[in-house]
């Protein structure tokens, strides 16, 4: 019946007064990836909301959401142009920025290719050393003034990589307005017992990206555990990036390289043409 929905907890159909309860209740009665009930007061009061207006609602997904609130972000920084106090020419200030950003991208992809495509290494030395001052050269520049940010940000996430953890949830990254279609090389690792992200936050997280040229995944021991992530959900989000070119994964368990590998060849990516697998060393 249309008033019915299914509790997944305790196995039991529970019936409503209405569809609408129904659908409403399904959100929270899954087993897993349920909506916290904690959360219903308040949806409930968006929609009991008079300025609420169900057919005013555009987004078709999470990543259209996701995109909108990093797109309006950044139309709130406004442009005033690159005038200075000091008198420095805006040809000069260009000039510099395209120096640096340069330098950045040209370093960044030495040390992929010298590191078989793992930029979350350890690092140290005059290579790690270069990228560092040049990524705090861009960010000093961008903290000069607002209008300075929009032009560093485009050479500031050139590359992004980020470790997911208990304090720093995969999900900050669905909004994070240096990615964008200016993002070409990407990082995650995935620290042990990393809370598991659901597979459509990778979709949105990826439909920002639509010009990723390489991507790494790596997981520590005991990361592909239950509690863990699936490196395999996060490949089924990829075969929609048709200008990702290399694939690297760095993960504990070589048994899974055989199910990955034959995952990446049923629907890979148009364009892709390296993949690389190493191990996580004991």
């Amino acid at each position: 019946m249309a008033n019915e929905c299914f509790d997944e907890i305790y196995g039991a159909k529970v019936r409503f007064n209405n569809p609408s309860e129904a659908l409403l209740a399904q959100l929270f009665l899954k087993e897993e990836d349920a909506i916290p009930l904690s959360s219903l007061d308040a949806l409930l009061s968006v929609i009991r909301n008079p300025s609420f207006n169900v057919e005013d609602i555009s987004f078709r997904n999470c990543g259209d959401f996701c995109s909108f609130v990093t797109s309006s972000r950044v139309e709130g920084i406004t442009r005033r142009g690159w005038d200075s106090e000091a008198g420095i020419p805006e040809v000069v200030l260009e000039g510099a920025l395209d120096v640096l950003g340069s330098e950045l991208q040209n370093a960044w992809d030495v040390g992929r290719s010298h590191y078989m495509g793992d930029m979350q290494v350890r690092g140290h030395g005059s290579l790690f050393d270069t990228i560092e001052a040049l990524k705090s050269s861009l960010v000093n520049f961008a903290l000069v003034h607002s209008s300075w940010l929009v032009r560093a940000r485009l050479l500031l996430g050139y590359y992004h990589r980020f470790r997911v953890s208990d304090r720093r949830p995969f999900r900050r990254s669905l909004t994070n307005s240096f990615l964008g279609t200016w993002t070409r090389d990407v990082q995650i690792k995935f620290e042990e017992y990393s809370p598991p992200p659901h597979d459509i936050l990778f979709d949105a997280f990826f439909a920002r990206l639509p010009n990723l040229q390489a991507l790494h995944l790596g997981t520590f021991r005991l990361a592909l555990e239950p509690r863990g992530v699936g490196i395999a959900g996060i490949l089924s989000s990829l075969p929609y990036l048709t200008g990702l070119e290399d694939i690297s994964l760095t993960i504990s368990n070589l048994k899974e390289i055989g199910e990955l590998a034959l995952q990446l060849s049923k629907t890979p990516p148009p364009n892709l043409r390296i993949i690389q697998f190493s191990r996580i060393l004991a």
